[in-house]
């Protein structure tokens, strides 16, 4: 949700702010790299570090991908700093403060991003967040928000008339039909296993693969595999 998210809004112009962090954070910069591909919007991370320090350090590939796409990575940090437990809470009033709003995908009832909502509102932000299954503790944190006036967001559209924002027509690449994903992708259901095992290629890649064409109306989950979508 967080890659959709940030790539569907990416590709109608608006830049992504996030906190580099695993999880949440790292599928919203790369749903925003994959998406910057049709737009001039770019994404942003700021750091609880210094700009030589990056952490985690597993995702030092991915700030370098971020800068050279014309992202930033933005800290108040000494170059040298390393992390520390109180900068990160410390940073979310920097990714809230350089948005128009902020959207909440995932949190439990003592998320730190309950504070960047918070953070957020006081700021005069607007603030969001997604549903998800009342009885996952991930998701008690997004339904607090939304019991509390948060916006219910499920699309990049909904995020849009949050911000008081028009869409725009966004034009996608047509898929060759050699793509060699979409073509072990059927009219019954291929299951993942089956579509690696095909393919050859590494699992990673064929599931960022069918992400990518799920985004573009071109296959949907059914079934525990994937199936293709009429056009």
């Amino acid at each position: 949700m967080a890659f959709a998210l940030a790539h569907d809004l990416a590709a109608q112009g608006l830049s992504v702010v996030s906190g580099l962090a695993y999880g949440i954070d790292a599928a919203a910069h790369r749903g925003a790299l994959a998406g910057c591909a049709s737009s001039d919007a770019v994404t942003v991370a700021v750091l609880g570090s210094g700009l030589g320090n990056i952490y985690p350090r597993a995702h030092v590939g991915l700030a370098a991908e971020i800068v050279a796409s014309g992202g930033a990575l933005v800290t108040e940090h000494e170059h040298s700093e390393g992390p520390r437990r109180h900068y990160f809470p410390a940073r979310n009033r920097i990714v809230s403060g350089l948005s128009l709003g902020v959207v909440i995908v995932e949190a439990s009832d003592r998320s730190g991003s309950l504070i960047t909502a918070r953070l957020a509102l006081e700021q005069g932000r607007d603030v969001m967040a997604v549903p998800s299954l009342v009885s996952s503790p991930l998701s008690a944190g997004c339904h607090r928000l939304i019991r509390q006036g948060a916006a219910l967001v499920e699309r990049a559209e909904h995020v849009l008339d949050v911000l008081g924002l028009e869409s725009v027509q966004v034009e996608k690449p047509p898929t060759e039909p050699t793509d060699p994903v979409f073509v072990e992708v059927g009219a019954t259901p291929t299951t993942l296993d089956a579509i690696v095992a095909s393919t050859g290629q590494p699992v990673e890649r064929v599931l960022r693969r069918l992400v990518e064409l799920e985004l573009e109306g071109l296959v949907a989950p059914h079934g525990g595999g994937y199936i293709r979508r009429a056009r």
